[in-house]
């Protein structure tokens, strides 16, 4: 427990290694620290770490599992590129602590691959998670910060929050519904494609300017004009 760094391409290759137990302490997974660990099969990431270097775990294709906590802030690029094994991401945090996470690319957010993802309920047992109520605390929604929850099916985003990322909603292929307050005038390329079957309810009567041209790509159906019931 006194390691607090573990440096680029510390492990990379390892292809036998099957576990691995960090304690806390560790604040930091260097870039390129475990890729091409095919063996290992999942990785409890502790309460110390704040960030997940470039291609950390890039093609660790036994990786079923993940557990990380809210003290993650960044994850680089390509961190679980080729991770076609994750299934199951365990978050140790709130969908506010989520948020504040700045995700690098498209491969960097586990749930490129994983289909499901847990949260610690009220009385501290993971419980997957379906809907997505982002607290009014929150201002932004950054690139892929949900780009892949597919089994989400329902998402309310409050009047706090004012731009949504490129790809922040990509692939959420179960999502039906989403309303966008009036208070969002900025939303970036691509941000809800893939998401086929889905209703987006705006406030706005029309497209705001600052929306990027290819923000609903895959042609959505989209109600301008929508007023809240009370």
């Amino acid at each position: 427990n006194s390691v607090i760094s573990i440096g680029e391409v510390a492990f990379h290759g390892c292809t036998s290694l099957t576990n691995v137990v960090i304690q806390d302490g560790l604040t930091r997974i260097g870039s390129y620290a475990f890729s091409g660990c095919t063996s290992l099969a999942s990785i409890e990431i502790p309460n110390s770490v704040t960030s997940i270097g470039e291609s950390a775990f890039y093609d660790c294709t036994s990786l079923a599992s993940i557990e990380i906590p809210n003290s993650v802030t960044s994850i680089g690029e390509s961190a679980f590129r080729d991770c076609t094994s994750l299934t199951n991401v365990y978050y140790k945090g709130t969908i506010e602590d989520w948020c504040n996470i700045s995700f690098n690319d498209y491969y960097s957010n586990p749930m490129h691959y994983a289909s499901h993802f847990y949260m610690l309920d009220e009385n501290n047992e993971y419980k997957e998670l379906v809907e997505i109520v982002i607290p009014e605390t929150v201002y932004k929604i950054g690139d892929y910060q949900f780009k892949g929850f597919n089994n989400i099916t329902n998402i309310i985003i409050p009047n706090s929050v004012t731009s949504i990322g490129e790809y922040a909603f990509r692939n959420c292929t179960n999502l039906k519904s989403i309303e966008i307050p009036s208070s969002v005038t900025s939303i970036g390329y691509n941000a809800f494609s893939g998401c086929t079957g889905l209703t987006i309810y705006c406030e706005a009567l029309k497209k705001p300017s600052r929306w990027s041209n290819e923000w609903n790509p895959s042609n959505c159906n989209v109600v301008w004009g929508y007023k809240k019931s009370n």
